[in-house]
């Protein structure tokens, strides 16, 4: 078990209170994927269709019982990861912190805001709303036009080049959930003097 760093229950099991389909999420995120690849017009060569064709390869073994995975659809799962892993070792890894950092910035800001689409998202298709607000909401704004080394507009390719990092980072969080669980009763809840703390923290 892991600690919960969110409000949320995660447990596979799912109990009284509805968890989090990660099942569920993947697939999502493979219908938004479908769609990107077919307007970006992706052969099967390049990096963001072949993370389609791993997903399938591991949907077809059956992973619908998220707490009773089998060892063959683990260790597919975890060849997925090591294969992200290799990819986001290849690259700059100052243009993948650029990624992480903008989309983690991005998700602050719209967490801050109580009324915002993130902090009002209901149960009934949760996921659905989850992953489509990430894909069309949050992935242009990572992306964005602007070279944030060089501050000049980006090349169609060098969006690209973004938006290869951004789906393999969610593709590999997705994968990794799908192989760890949380502890039903741990649940992170932030006391109300700690919200919109400024306080530096630091993580050793």
């Amino acid at each position: 078990m892991l600690p919960n760093p969110t409000s949320d229950l995660w447990l596979k099991k799912i109990g009284a209170k509805a968890s989090w389909k990660i099942t569920k999420l993947m697939e999502v995120f493979q219908t938004k994927l479908a769609e990107f690849i077919e307007n970006e017009g992706l052969d099967n060569n390049h990096r963001i269709t072949g993370i389609a064709g791993q997903w399938k390869r591991i949907s077809d073994l059956n992973c619908k019982d998220e707490s009773n995975l089998s060892i063959e659809v683990k260790e597919a799962i975890h060849d997925a990861i090591d294969e992200t892993n290799e990819y986001l070792r290849s690259i700059s890894q100052l243009e993948v912190l650029s990624v992480l950092v903008a989309h983690i910035t991005r998700v602050v800001e719209v967490l801050d805001d109580p009324i915002s689409s993130l902090n009002t998202i209901v149960l009934a298709n949760k996921e659905d709303a989850l992953l489509s607000y990430y894909f069309y909401q949050i992935r242009p704004v990572v992306i964005g036009n602007l070279d944030p080394s060089k501050n000049k507009p980006l090349s169609k390719i060098e969006k690209l080049e973004r938006n290869t990092i951004w789906i393999t980072l969610i593709f590999r969080m997705l994968c990794w959930l799908l192989l760890h669980d949380f502890d039903k009763s741990d649940v992170k809840i932030v006391p109300s003097d700690l919200k919109g703390s400024r306080m530096p923290v630091y993580i050793g």
